[in-house]
This record gives structure tokens, C-alpha cells and sequence, in this order.
């Protein structure tokens, strides 16, 4: 589906009323941006249209829908779909960068189901701690939830059923879902691996949410509890700062001197360059220099934030280094420094 939202829906300013014929309507003139199930885009539409086809299935409108199914069972008490009398949002203001001053927008141009959603930080972090304990959600549903969707290819899309997969440096695997209007903005992560998860919102529409609470989740997981492989993804970091390259075997910078690497947590590097052509062919090197994390985990060995490299002196005689792994070090591996 396009991204947008094509045209007024709405009967009226300042409530969600659908005119359904008026959806119908668009819809008839939308073309599709590839065939259902080959690729993937983020669709204001998708979201939107999946809302009204829950409430033609279920008879209902979508604000009882929420409350009958999420608001009521986990105790969100200022959570629902704008426009209720009961639901006190907060003034918008543009950004500066925008000029300032308050900012309201338009619903004419929504569905309830995408952008209709007012809620509270407190109300955002009981839903977060539904997403990672078991309860109200069953488990089997946790992890329909969070399984991400793969494509007909067999491809991996990127996303599950409705939240994002993203990697963080310091944390691995996260599942994060983004929003906002002119006016508002809102981020909410979390790491299923480690049981935490931030919510960040901003009624100011200019600034990106989603860098800071980035940041708040990568410092709130303790580094002792670092896994650099989950099955959300792998970090990418890096025990060096440049690889070069000597007979197909590695040559790596250590501090300010190059190295040629013997082996990594006690594997040999010819163990390990094999495997990875075996497994990724002409793309070894590269996964090698930048997805050592994945390389080594798909190995069966997990690494931990520190690893012993064995690296050999110009003497022929060897060395061992530990080296944390860093997402600097894999950045200057990447940029060729």
C-alpha cells in the first residue's frame, strides 16, 4: 500500500467519523507499490485501512475495540483513539525550526487507526512491560508479535506485526515502533533479550524522539549483561580498527600497529575465513571485517564483549591481546581507517 492516507475521511473537524464511501472511493483509484507479500514499505494507509477492517469485522468501533482488548485488561486509564471526551491531549507546539508557537492538525486526513492514538508515558510503559512478561498477552502471542515477517522470497522484512527490528551497538535486537504529527512525535523500544524497553514523546513536532531514547536503552541495560547475538539481529562492533588482507587471511590493526591475526577466542582464523566462504562466498571478507559477531555466532561460538586475539610478532613467535569489541572499532573497519 502507499504510504499516505489519499484524501479526507472524515465527516467532520475534530473527530474520527469515518465516511467509509469516501474511503472506498480512494481506494478504487490506488495502485499497489509492488505485488502483496514481495517487498516492504511502511504504509500510513495499511494501518489505517487495518483499523476500519476491525471494526467491520468485530461490529464495533475502534476505541471500544482498544478498550475491550488492551485498555481494560492492563489498566490503561488515559489511552484510546482522539476525540473521546474522557482523553486530555496535550497542546502541539511547531518546532523552532518551523517558527514555534502552537500547532493543532487536521484529522480530515486520518483513519483512527493511523495517527487517532492519544495515550501517556505511564500508560505507554505499562504496554511495553506487557510486551516482554507474559499475561494479559500470552506467550504464543508474544511471539507472533515479535517474530518478524519474512517475504516470499524468504527474504527477512525487517519488521514483525507492527514494530520495527532495529540493531543497537551496545545492546543487539530491538523492536521500536515511531509516530507522530506536525505537532507531536513518539518513540517507544524495547529488548526482549533483556526485559527493558524506554517510551519517549515529545509535543513538539520537530524533534527525532527516537535518537534519545536510543540512547536511554542502550545505558539503562547494564554492560555486564551484554549479548552481542540475539535472534533479533547482532551487534556491530568490531575488536579492531582496520582489517587488511595477506593470503586471504587477515591482517588487523590493534591500537596503532597492524597484526597478522592467528586466531579469535582460541578459533583459528583459516577456521574461521572458511567457514565464511563457505557460507557467504565472495562477500567473506566483508562479513568477516564487518559482521564478525554473526560470523563467530553462526559458528556456534558467542562472543563476549571481550575477546582474546592471538596475534603474531615479527619473529613468527605469537601473542595474546584481549580486545573489547566496540561499534567504533567496526565503524573505522567499515570506512576503511
Amino acid at each position: 500500500m502507499p504510504r499516505g492516507v489519499p484524501g479526507p475521511v472524515q465527516s467532520i473537524e475534530g473527530r474520527y467519523e469515518l465516511e467509509p464511501q469516501k474511503l472506498y472511493d480512494h481506494l478504487a483509484q490506488v495502485e499497489l507499490q509492488s505485488y502483496p507479500g514481495e517487498a516492504e514499505a511502511y504504509s500510513n494507509l495499511g494501518f489505517g485501512l487495518l483499523g476500519h477492517v476491525l471494526e467491520e469485522a468485530a461490529k464495533k468501533p475502534l476505541h471500544q475495540l482498544l478498550d475491550d482488548w488492551l485498555c481494560q485488561p492492563l489498566d490503561l486509564r488515559n489511552t484510546g483513539i482522539e476525540g473521546l471526551s474522557s482523553l486530555k491531549p496535550a497542546t502541539g507546539y511547531a518546532s523552532q525550526i518551523r517558527g514555534g508557537g502552537k500547532r493543532t492538525h487536521s484529522l480530515k486526513e486520518r483513519l483512527a487507526g493511523s495517527g487517532g492514538l492519544v495515550t501517556t508515558t505511564e500508560d505507554l510503559g505499562k504496554f511495553l512491560i506487557a510486551q516482554m512478561e507474559p499475561g494479559v498477552l500470552s506467550e504464543a502471542t508474544l511471539a507472533e508479535l515479535q517474530s518478524e515477517t519474512l517475504l516470499s522470497s524468504g527474504r527477512p522484512s525487517g519488521k514483525t506485526l507492527g514494530w520495527s527490528l532495529r540493531i543497537l551497538d551496545e545492546v543487539g535486537g530491538i523492536l521500536e515502533k515511531n509516530g507522530g504529527r506536525s505537532n507531536c512525535t513518539a518513540w517507544v523500544g524495547f529488548s526482549p533479550e533483556y526485559q527493558t524497553g524506554v517510551a519517549m514523546f515529545s509535543n513538539c513536532g520537530g524533534p527525532d524522539v527516537e535518537i534519545v531514547g536510543r540512547v536511554l536503552l542502550e545505558k539503562v541495560i547494564p554492560p555486564s549483561s551484554w549479548k552481542p547475538g540475539t535472534r533479533y539481529g547482532y551487534a556491530r562492533v568490531a575488536p579492531f580498527s582496520g582489517v587488511r588482507w595477506q593470503n586471504n587471511l587477515p591482517v588487523v590493526l590493534v591500537g596503532d600497529h597492524w597484526w597478522p591475526l592467528v586466531s579469535i577466542d582460541d578459533i583459528l582464523v583459516e577456521h574461521i575465513m572458511k567457514f565464511a566462504q563457505k557460507n557467504y562466498g565472495d562477500r567473506a571478507r566483508k562479513r568477516f571485517a564487518e559482521d564478525l559477531v554473526e560470523v563467530l555466532d553462526k559458528m556456534g561460538h558467542e562472543p563476549d564483549r571481550n575477546v582474546m586475539l592471538e596475534l603474531r610478532e615479527s619473529d613468527e613467535s605469537t601473542r595474546a591481546v584481549s580486545a573489547r569489541m566496540t561499534a567504533e572499532n567496526r565503524s573505522r573497519v567499515r570506512s576503511g581507517a
